[in-house]
């Protein structure tokens, strides 16, 4: 007995001291960096042929924000859009009995009762119940369905990379109409770019399989190359997109063609 006794010991210091020497301590070291770019404007500001044109370097985040909302337009001339509150139209119409209903299921009987009495059609139905369910469902990864939003409205994002894009703001303070057939000149660093097309957007999305109707009219409605002319008395909001620039240059320049003055900023990365 005393020798199976020292026999097992003996294993189990053979298996301490051997096992020991083969652990071994890894420390990873997590190395990565975060990047916030700050343009400090030296010239955002023109006036030629007594237009004033003013342009302005605009964030991802901004154009989102501007596109999901564009989004929601509609040419129809009676239709609802409804948000994820709960101060909607029909808690002001759906009386609530006197045993508490949970608000899951208060919610469902509201968008009901809209169907039952024709205020919104079984299409808008099926969405406001599924824009329900994600809201009350913990499971739902919120922040992936706003990527995926941002995916289906913005034009300027080609998968997993935004464009640069700036926005130009156009003053007509005279009486008259203007042509615009001015082509813009983007120099940063020993690069120098012009604005994109439509079409050579449209093929990038294409490329992506990230094509569809709503970033198309958006293109349309903003894109710098649809402009031709400014009427009297105007002031013209549009955006221009350009391949994704390097910032490492710390300065930026914007110019027409056939005009000696150039828009300017310097770049600050904060890394």
């Amino acid at each position: 007995m005393k020798k199976i006794y020292l026999v097992f010991t003996l294993i189990l210091l053979n298996i301490y001291c051997f096992g020991q020497g083969k652990i071994k301590k890894l420390e990873v070291e997590e190395q990565g960096f975060n990047i916030k770019m700050i343009f400090k404007k030296i010239v955002d500001e023109l006036t030629i042929d007594g237009i004033t044109y003013k342009i302005t370097p605009i964030s991802a985040a901004e154009l989102n924000e501007i596109f999901l909302k564009e989004g929601m337009l509609n040419g129809k001339f009676e239709y609802s859009h409804y948000e994820k509150s709960r101060n909607t139209y029909f808690l002001k119409n759906v009386k609530k009995s006197k045993t508490e209903t949970p608000d899951y299921d208060f919610l469902l009987e509201g968008v009901n009762w809209l169907l039952d009495n024709d205020q919104i059609n079984i299409n808008e139905h099926g969405e406001l119940i599924k824009l329900i369910s994600r809201y009350y469902d913990d499971s739902i990864d919120f922040e992936l369905i706003e990527r995926e939003k941002i995916i289906l409205c913005n034009p300027f994002y080609l998968g997993n990379k935004y464009l640069n894009v700036f926005k130009i703001e156009i003053t007509n303070p005279t009486n008259a109409f203007h042509n615009f057939d001015k082509k813009l000149i983007i120099e940063s660093g020993n690069s120098i770019i012009e604005p994109l097309t439509d079409s050579q957007i449209i093929t990038e999305l294409q490329r992506n399989n990230l094509m569809n109707t709503d970033k198309s009219l958006i293109l349309k409605r903003h894109n710098i190359c649809n402009l031709s002319i400014i009427p009297p008395k105007s002031q013209i909001v549009k955006y221009f997109a350009v391949l994704p620039l390097d910032y490492n240059n710390t300065n930026c320049k914007i110019t027409f063609t056939n005009c000696n003055s150039f828009f300017n900023w310097t770049v600050n990365n904060n890394v």
